[in-house]
């Protein structure tokens, strides 16, 4: 069945100067997630904006939504909106908490990473913070609930690719080598969701083979290692 996640944008702290005229900014946030994109309305002169502005995405395949990203923006009125920073939430950790049923929530405090960060980079750890006007990291809180829920299957994945997953120990060291879109490798597909159901029943605790996929997929897997060594 159809699933609905509501995702609150509660607001920002710490955002950086961006109209150097006033000292302040005009932030905005973009949230992008299951194939839509809502946006906030646009804070005036601040560096700590307050949104509480709810949006509901609609899931009709509990697998496959993606992460969700938020980019926080400057407006500017006479020139192109500024990126300030963005953040994100993984699909694996909404699928920990659709696996919560309905009614199912969590508040996240994401840091939000600078709009020149390396994806390479992000992946391996090493990230670029934001730093606000007051010299502090800036970060977004957000909500996520679950206000619609479906059934999950009781597992995932075929029996091969289960035991790849349970005897892959190097998840999450690099880049899948097929590509930028996982779904055009079944071999890496197939792990990814038996990665997915592992981890929920704590089988395997996957480093970050689910963390990021904001532009490539990010899932590291022993067939791909075997098949291109």
């Amino acid at each position: 069945g159809d699933w609905e996640v509501e995702v609150e944008v509660r607001g920002a702290r710490h955002l950086p100067q961006k109209d150097f005229l006033f000292g302040s900014c005009d932030p905005y946030c973009l949230v992008e997630f299951a194939k839509a994109r809502y946006k906030t309305e646009t804070m005036k002169r601040t560096v700590d904006p307050t949104w509480d502005q709810i949006f509901v995405f609609g899931l009709r395949d509990w697998r496959r939504f993606g992460d969700a990203l938020f980019t926080v923006r400057d407006w500017d009125r006479m020139s192109k909106d500024d990126d300030v920073g963005w953040g994100l939430i993984s699909e694996g950790t909404v699928t920990k908490l659709l696996r919560g049923g309905l009614g199912a929530s969590e508040t996240f405090v994401l840091p939000l990473f600078s709009p020149e960060q390396n994806l390479q980079d992000y992946v391996e750890g090493k990230r670029t913070r934001v730093v606000g006007r007051d010299g502090k990291e800036a970060e977004l809180e957000v909500k996520l609930s679950v206000s619609r829920a479906g059934e999950i299957p009781e597992e995932e994945g075929s029996e091969e690719a289960l035991a790849s997953a349970r005897s892959w120990k190097g998840v999450g060291e690099g880049l899948c080598k097929h590509g930028a879109v996982e779904e055009e490798c079944e071999a890496c597909d197939a792990v990814r969701k038996a990665l997915m159901w592992l981890s929920k029943t704590a089988e395997v605790r996957p480093a970050r083979a689910l963390e990021c996929r904001r532009d490539i997929g990010v899932t590291v897997v022993s067939d791909c290692a075997k098949r291109d060594g």
